[in-house]
């Protein structure tokens, strides 16, 4: 009787002997080898990630799984170049790869990465017409935008710009996406830095659920404001209760910084 490690075994090594004998096209090895990263196969996702290669080295999308792969291993410069080399072929189409190369990199170079790929992504989402595509671009505009802001309160806070820089790029975020929990979350954070707490619990809270219809009300930037219950699971069609306070959530965690960062973006404070 056979383990399962010996049947797991038994049908990579199949589906590699097929892969090797059969004409499959491009196409069907690349998604192959995604739907294997996908369920973190990253031994048989490599077979068919090479032979995507040699079938098209200059691959856009092979190039990206490689990536991915080699980050996987912890080989940071050979998924450099696989980036770059992708960036090279097509540097005008395809945000995600400018995303990716960003991440690995810092500092100034990250910030250019980030803004050509928010370029990008810009201008797929206006010439995007379908609406699921829509929101998926919308959403990673968004993430792209949010992390120029955390560049701003990490790496770039010395930078004479950097709280100017960090708010637009929040408020770009929010507006981007106005669902995305991770832009409020960001926007709470950019509070937090300026040693706004109040106004930064309120953004938490709403960042639980953006889409809530009185979520608007229990936004507004006032002084003395207290949210209020939302019962965020309603639909969007009625009213929510609002009939006793809801706690707030956690606090979040400071993001690491310096003691300066902290200091030159907490003062002054202007409304966040």
């Amino acid at each position: 009787m056979h383990s399962v490690n010996q049947v797991n075994a038994q049908l990579v090594t199949f589906k590699i002997d097929l892969l090797e004998s059969a004409p499959y096209t491009l196409d069907q090895v690349l998604d192959k080898g995604d739907e294997l990263l996908d369920s973190y196969q990253y031994d048989v996702a490599q077979k068919f990630i090479h032979r995507a290669l040699e079938m098209n080295p200059d691959s856009v999308r092979a190039l990206q799984m490689a990536a991915t792969i080699l980050l996987e291993a912890g080989d940071v410069e050979s998924a450099k170049h696989c980036l770059g080399r992708a960036v090279a072929v097509e540097p005008e189409t395809g945000h995600g790869k400018y995303f990716s190369l960003a991440q690995i990199f810092g500092g100034r170079e990250a910030l250019q990465l980030y803004q050509k790929g928010i370029e990008i992504a810009a201008r797929t989402r206006d010439a995007t017409k379908e609406e699921e595509k829509l929101r998926e671009i919308s959403r990673e505009l968004s993430n792209g935008l949010c992390s120029v802001a955390e560049l701003y309160m990490t790496d770039l806070c010395d930078e004479e710009e950097a709280e100017r820089e960090c708010e637009a790029a929040v408020f770009k975020a929010t507006e981007a996406d106005n669902a995305n929990p991770e832009a409020w979350q960001t926007k709470a954070r950019l509070c937090i830095v300026r040693e706004q707490f109040e106004v930064s619990e309120h953004l938490k809270f709403y960042s639980i659920a953006p889409d809530c219809m009185f979520k608007r009300d229990c936004f507004r930037m006032r002084k003395n404001l207290r949210a209020e219950a939302c019962l965020c699971g309603c639909p969007n069609s009625r009213p929510c209760a609002r009939t006793s306070p809801a706690p707030l959530p956690p606090p979040l965690s400071t993001p690491s910084r310096s003691a300066r960062c902290s200091t030159q973006l907490a003062s002054p404070r202007p409304k966040c």
